[in-house]
């Protein structure tokens, strides 16, 4: 039986995982970045520590990315925006190192 395919229906649940790099990028940034965007840099405390983003880069390195485990980044749409930054996309791929990349990411769980 040939593995199910994900449907790019459910914009929101796309934007969210999308986000997942955001979120990486934003768990991971440094005071310099941070001052750039005020929203991102309140959450980078809270992400750093966050299980489901632990949880995400365990299952990230299952490939294909499932369904599944891109949902884990659904609650962090709200920083997609901090992804536009390219300092925070490199802290993002610097947290995947060795499991994904935001670009792989992206293409999993929003295709």
């Amino acid at each position: 039986m040939p593995p199910a395919r994900r449907t790019s229906a459910g914009g929101p649940a796309a934007a969210a995982m999308l986000l997942l790099g955001l979120v990486l990028c934003a768990s991971l940034l440094g005071p310099a970045l941070a001052a750039k965007d005020p929203k991102c840099e309140a959450a980078r405390p809270k992400l750093m520590s966050n299980p489901e983003l632990k949880a995400f880069r365990d299952c990230a390195g299952q490939k294909p990315i499932t369904a599944s485990c891109c949902r884990k980044l659904l609650p962090f749409a709200q920083y997609y925006d901090c992804l536009s930054d390219p300092d925070y996309k490199k802290e993002a791929d610097a947290f995947l190192k060795g499991v994904s990349s935001v670009d792989e990411v992206q293409s999993e769980c929003l295709a």
